[in-house]
């Protein structure tokens, strides 16, 4: 038989060689399997008794997948104990990773409430905050500390009082702004340093949602209750973000708000107590007019307009680069319409 083959038209062409056998399909980790069937009962199990078994060929991104379905319902001891061991378990170095990735899910399942929420028992939970730090920590040696953000939610990202940019549905140009600081200058800036700090208590719908239908980044939600909405939102929001320090201690914020409520009390106070923590903290008036108690928020500046002039204090200050100040100050002028 001869060499060859006869293609449409006719003529006459090489037999085709014969490729590489195809590589056998790896075979599902034992991770993967149980997050398959979200088998919260044997994953609480295994990471209890045998983590090792657990996290064998499992990524950072499964071992964050476990740790959130285990966090989600209640953590009795058992489960305490294996999100302790599957973060124990993971190295140092890639641990950052993991939380990064817990951060991620645009909801208010995040490694603050995991520490200070869901985990009750104290032993547990100073081990869970001390593996937290020992990544955070590795990461600042290594120089791999990003600028943060923390941000409030109405009037500052998106016009509840604020009747001039209402009709948007956002402040014009903090949708940029905000991406603009989680990439950083060079646009390598790893996602999930961005927490959502907001007064809204549960039960208004989950704001991170909302905020990515309009194109803003990923964030943490960190809410209030109706406890501080009646009598102490300042105050509340303050000792929110001192546990998200606490978490992060080597971490520069950007802070955002607007003096519709209390963020520049909460963000003064901050400033007072954690002044390293601190790259700017930003307060937007509301009804763009100054009002006389600005003095006494000493650290706290205070702008009338969106998100362009709040990148402009902040290149001013050199926290973001002409290039960035320009991307935001086009995008809210597409957004004033």
């Amino acid at each position: 038989m001869s060499g060859s083959i006869r293609g449409p038209s006719g003529a006459a062409g090489p037999l085709p060689l014969p490729g590489p056998d195809p590589a056998p399909a790896r075979a599902p980790s034992l991770a993967e399997q149980l997050l398959a069937r979200r088998d919260r009962a044997e994953v609480a199990r295994l990471g209890d008794v045998d983590p090792a078994r657990l996290v064998a060929g499992a990524t950072p991104e499964q071992r964050a997948d476990l740790v959130d379905l285990l966090q989600r319902g209640h953590t009795g001891k058992q489960a305490e104990r294996a999100i302790r061991n599957i973060l124990r378990s993971t190295p140092v170095d890639e641990r950052d990773l993991v939380l990064r990735r817990i951060d991620l899910g645009n909801d208010e399942y995040t490694v603050d409430k995991l520490v200070n929420d869901d985990i009750d028992n104290p032993g547990i939970r100073r081990d869970v905050a001390n593996l937290v730090v020992e990544s955070r920590l590795r990461e600042a040696t290594k120089g791999r500390t990003e600028l943060g953000v923390v941000t409030d939610f109405d009037d500052t990202l998106v016009p509840q009082l604020d009747d001039r940019y209402r009709s948007r549905g956002v402040i014009p140009g903090m949708a940029t702004l905000l991406k603009e600081l989680e990439v950083g200058p060079q646009g390598r800036g790893r996602s999930g340093d961005i927490h959502l700090v907001t007064a809204r208590p549960p039960g208004f719908g989950n704001p991170a949602e909302k905020l990515a239908g309009k194109g803003f980044p990923a964030v943490t939600v960190n809410r209030g209750n109706l406890f501080s909405v009646a009598f102490d939102i300042g105050g509340e929001k303050a000792r929110d973000i001192a546990r998200i320090i606490a978490l992060n201690p080597k971490q520069k914020f950007v802070f955002f708000g607007d003096n519709a409520q209390q963020d520049a009390k909460a963000y003064a106070k901050v400033l007072r107590d954690h002044p390293d923590n601190v790259a700017a903290a930003l307060v937007r008036r509301v009804d763009g007019k100054v009002k006389r108690d600005e003095k006494d928020y000493p650290g706290v500046t205070f702008f009338s307009g969106d998100g362009a002039d709040a990148a402009k204090i902040l290149f001013d200050r050199k926290v973001i680069t002409a290039d960035q100040y320009a991307r935001v100050a086009e995008a809210a002028r597409r957004e004033r319409g």
